[in-house]
């Protein structure tokens, strides 16, 4: 898991079926850094595109 940072939003790479973790880490790390969106993307999906979620506060 990394975090990969912009201007504008925050993402999260995971490996692995346990979202809700990941979910809550990414969702502090925008809090606190008063970043609006960020992405959660999962590469443990047949399909990549299965695997994206985005997160906006």
């Amino acid at each position: 898991m990394e975090f990969k940072t912009q201007r504008h939003g925050g993402t999260e790479f995971v490996n692995n079926e346990e979202l809700d973790v990941h979910k809550a880490q990414l969702l502090t790390y925008l809090r606190l850094s008063k970043i609006k969106i960020g992405l959660i993307i999962n590469f443990y999906t047949d399909v990549l595109k299965n695997g994206i979620k985005r997160l906006v506060l």
